[in-house]
């Protein structure tokens, strides 16, 4: 098996969704029309520009945004990405729709969601039944939340409001904290007038922005972390943002050194892991993994069948068969693909699992592509992706066969040589499905399931859970890893 299917998007994609789905927060700009450039920066690599603008027609304020990134990875071209961000309010600020769109070499979608008396009516596509949500009472976009700041006195402001995420189908709520700087003369990209500090309130372990503003909360500069490392949008005249440069390559750094050599006769077996991580990842007991807390981290034992899971509540397996904007068990060459096991009595699930990962490893293309995101449908036509379009296609089939499914988000370990290295554990994302009696790990990106896949987290195949789990990574490192033998084979 081409082994370019074991590595997910790394660092690239990740930054990539950080970028999409965190940045609609940030309030926005001053009298119309405006309109300006930053340049994107991550761990001081130039990887791509912003534009802005804002415009005013009537009664309606539409704030507008084209990020552009250039990435690259080892054994593969330059991919371009485009995300346009479009925002309808009132002059008063009511918010009216926002439009999203999103184009990769292997995807392309375009979402909407629009205010109609007192919900939020969203298409994740074009022709999809459309989905409605109560408006909670602070929903505001970016003019909204602009004038909201100046409406207040003082020195130091406060805002806290709700947010729409086509990512998550949820409103996420954030809070602004600003302060006055101290600076004279007029504002201007080396002279800002006010700090803020951008959280999430929803989720304590999403890290906070700092951001810098005119007098007029238009934002000049934004600064984050990306996977731990540094992540900028400086604001620049349009030369210096469209400025040519060679994208940097990062995906090393979320390569994790093994402190040994892994046998394949060990990974055939029980490995008992210890590893440092951070309080915030507290990976899961599963069918085929025992954890254990130890000092700064965990045991994580790993077996075909080493954990003790409890089973799933019959009423909770529904929800590892409905379909989301990531997994697409109801489109239709998917579910035509899965239609001959539906129901059927000839196959036993683990099976079928196993025919549906080897039909998704014989379609996807040999060649790992690391740009954008796809869903399933979409990485399904393309036939494009990594890892990540594989857990989705194929835990899309699974459920599209009437088998609950949810997506692994960990680590594999690679005993092969690896863009250059050796013995080292690969961020990786596999399917699980309820065999009836226990949950079974399936992968058509790398294989066999075997003792060398570490479970860090289990999802839905949401983006935001890829975004979450590699922010941690650069802080996880594993210390030892054992082979744990039975005593009949040690007589």
């Amino acid at each position: 098996m081409n082994r370019l299917h074991l590595h997910p998007r790394a660092w690239g994609a990740t930054l990539a969704l950080s970028l999409l789905w965190g940045c609609a927060a940030a309030p926005s700009y001053q009298p119309m029309p405006t309109s300006h450039w930053q340049t994107i920066s991550f761990d001081g690599s130039k990887i791509g520009h912003m534009q802005r603008q804002r415009t005013a027609h009537n009664n309606r304020v539409v704030t507008e945004s084209w990020m552009r990134l250039k990435l690259q990875q080892p054994g593969t071209g330059i991919s371009d990405s485009e995300t346009h961000l479009r925002y309808e309010e009132t002059r008063q600020g009511a918010p009216v729709s926002i439009t999203k769109r999103l184009a990769t070499d292997s995807a392309n979608a375009e979402m909407r969601a629009e205010v109609n008396d007192g919900v939020l009516v969203v298409r994740q596509s074009k022709g999809d039944r459309p989905q409605t949500f109560t408006l909670p009472a602070d929903f505001m976009l970016p003019e909204g939340r602009r004038l909201a700041l100046l409406a207040q006195q003082g020195d130091q402001r406060q805002l806290s409001y709700s947010d729409w995420s086509f990512s998550e189908m949820r409103f996420e709520r954030y809070q602004l904290l600003a302060e006055r700087l101290g600076a004279s003369g007029a504002a201007s990209t080396d002279n800002p007038r006010w700090r803020l500090q951008r959280s999430r309130l929803d989720n304590a372990h999403s890290p906070a922005s700092t951001l810098f503003s005119d007098a007029e909360f238009i934002v000049m500069n934004e600064y984050s972390q990306s996977a731990g490392k540094a992540f900028a949008m400086e604001r620049c005249d349009q030369a210096c943002a469209l400025a040519d440069f060679t994208p940097q390559t990062h995906v090393y750094r979320h390569l994790i050194r093994s402190p040994y050599r892994i046998t394949e006769n060990a990974l055939a077996g029980t490995i008992r892991y210890q590893i440092h991580a951070p309080d915030s990842l507290r990976p899961p007991t599963t069918s085929e993994q025992t954890v254990t807390p130890i000092a700064g981290g965990w045991q994580i034992e790993v077996c075909e069948a080493c954990g003790q899971e409890a089973p799933p509540e019959p009423s909770a397996l529904g929800g590892f068969l409905q379909a989301s904007y990531w997994l697409n068990p109801l489109d239709p060459a998917l579910a035509a693909i899965a239609a001959p096991y539906r129901d059927s009595r000839e196959y036993d699930v683990a099976s079928v699992m196993t025919r549906l990962s080897r039909q998704v490893t014989r379609h996807m293309s040999e060649v790992a592509d690391y740009a954008g995101y796809a869903n399933a449908a979409e990485a399904w036509t393309n036939r494009t992706g990594d890892c990540t379009e594989h857990a989705l296609v194929l835990a899309s089939l699974g459920r599209a066969a009437g088998i609950p499914t949810r997506v692994a988000l960990g680590l594999a370990y690679n005993n092969d040589r690896f863009l250059g290295r050796r013995f080292v554990f690969v961020p990786h994302m596999w399917v699980q499905a309820w065999t009836g009696t226990r949950w079974q790990s399936f992968d058509s990106a790398l294989g066999d399931f075997n003792a060398g896949y570490i479970t860090l987290d289990l999802s839905q195949g949401e983006a935001s859970a890829l975004i979450e789990m590699n922010a941690k990574l650069h802080q996880l490192k594993v210390i030892s890893a054992m082979q744990v033998r039975k005593k009949a084979e040690e007589n």
